[in-house]
């Protein structure tokens, strides 16, 4: 904590402080004691919306959703940047539970995914490849090309961990 004050100066708010303090143990995974300085943070700055959000993902680690989702709503009630960010984490919750070949949970994951981010070629993406799973060719087909409409070189790009078509 001293280090990180006299390196700034003294201009590191101390929430700054407990976040990157946070994020050192999460890289870690210390994720209890991350979450205890993720908390710190948000305790000592309520409005502080990046020190919510990365306590979210702490949490969600720890396999508690419920409570994780609502540290991601305070997020976005302070940031509506962080639509976008909570939108990708229900995505790679929805790869998660479809390469365990838990579809209907997937499936709950990207409407989340969707309903954060209207625009998202690749939650787009997987929902077709989780309807296809789910016996529903018709809605599958509806999402993939609604994936191709928000990013017409899609096919060319799928290189991403949180694609489903990438890894298939």
């Amino acid at each position: 904590r001293i280090a990180l004050m006299i390196e700034s100066g003294g201009t590191f708010p101390e929430a700054q402080v407990e976040l990157s303090l946070g994020n050192a143990l999460a890289s870690h995974n210390a994720i209890p004691q991350a979450i205890q300085h993720f908390q710190r943070a948000v305790q000592m700055d309520p409005g502080f919306a990046e020190g919510h959000y990365a306590l979210g993902v702490a949490i969600l680690q720890q396999g508690n959703e419920q409570a994780a989702e609502s540290c991601f709503q305070r997020a976005i009630e302070l940031d509506e940047d962080y639509k976008a960010a909570f939108a990708g984490v229900c995505n790679t919750l929805a790869v998660a539970e479809y390469r365990a070949g838990n579809f209907k949970t997937a499936l709950a994951h990207i409407t989340r995914a969707l309903e954060l981010d209207g625009d998202y070629a690749e939650a787009e993406n997987n929902a077709g490849l989780i309807y296809l799973q789910l016996g529903q060719p018709d809605r599958a087909l509806e999402h993939l090309k609604k994936a191709l409409r928000i990013k017409p070189r899609f096919l060319a790009k799928l290189q991403s961990s949180t694609c489903l078509l990438a890894t298939t």
